[in-house]
């Protein structure tokens, strides 16, 4: 009779064992999942779990040392979803906010091929390069191939300036002059101050039917010529 008791109680014992491991592992399973409140306690680099200090939650951390992304091959190292990003900028005010201390460049665009010439650059100035790695203008555009300039919406382009620039005519109110030297028109080698073609237009003048008209001087006369170069009338 005993030894049943004892039997009895034992297997009361196990029973209540498992039923309460059982609820225990039951409330594990249905909790629901909290992220840690704090960021991983700091310790030396180096030491074990503080390498990869980073886990998932709504808590600010800091990661030292480098962080690599995209080791699996993913096709996506990383998405941000919602919110800034701040690059050197504690308190981003865009989508991407990059910021420095120096006057250091801010954004560079290269690719790896031969003979790159950094096609996109952001300095330390503000200025923008594009095909150039040291923009000297708010705006700097160096290409070799095609025709070098700004296209704009309407389809027209203003071709960059060569050399130091500049220019030679003067602007007054809606006009303009040149005061000094020769103008050619289809001729690199003016030899008067408006030359045009061989004709040479030394003042005013009205053209006949063909429009072409040559007015130069003949020692104390000034002589109108055809396109044909025929003698026409004469002044003087």
């Amino acid at each position: 009779m005993r030894t049943n008791n004892i039997k009895f109680l034992f297997c009361l014992a196990i029973t209540v064992l498992l039923t309460l491991g059982l609820s225990i592992s039951l409330q594990s399973l249905l909790a629901a999942w909290a992220p840690p409140a704090a960021s991983p306690p700091a310790c030396a680099l180096g030491s074990p779990g503080c390498d990869e200090p980073l886990n998932i939650s709504n808590t600010a951390q800091m990661k030292a040392g480098m962080l690599t992304l995209n080791t699996g091959g993913n096709v996506n190292g990383l998405i941000v979803d919602q919110g800034n990003v701040g690059i050197g900028e504690n308190s981003p005010s865009a989508s991407l906010h990059v910021s420095s201390l120096t006057a250091s460049t801010l954004f560079r665009v290269d690719d790896s091929g031969a003979g790159d010439t950094s096609p996109f650059i952001v300095d330390g100035d503000g200025n923008v390069g594009i095909g150039i790695d040291s923009p000297a203008a708010k705006l700097h555009i160096v290409g070799t191939a095609g025709v070098d300039g700004i296209i704009f919406p309407d389809g027209t382009f203003q071709t960059t300036a060569g050399g130091a620039g500049g220019s030679l005519w003067t602007e007054s109110g809606s006009d303009i002059y040149y005061d000094s030297g020769n103008v050619g028109i289809g001729t690199a080698a003016p030899g008067a101050p408006l030359q045009i073609g061989s004709y040479t237009w030394l003042g005013r003048g009205a053209s006949w039917a063909n429009p072409t008209l040559s007015i130069t001087s003949a020692g104390d006369r000034i002589v109108f010529y055809g396109p044909t170069g025929t003698y026409k009338t004469a002044i003087g």
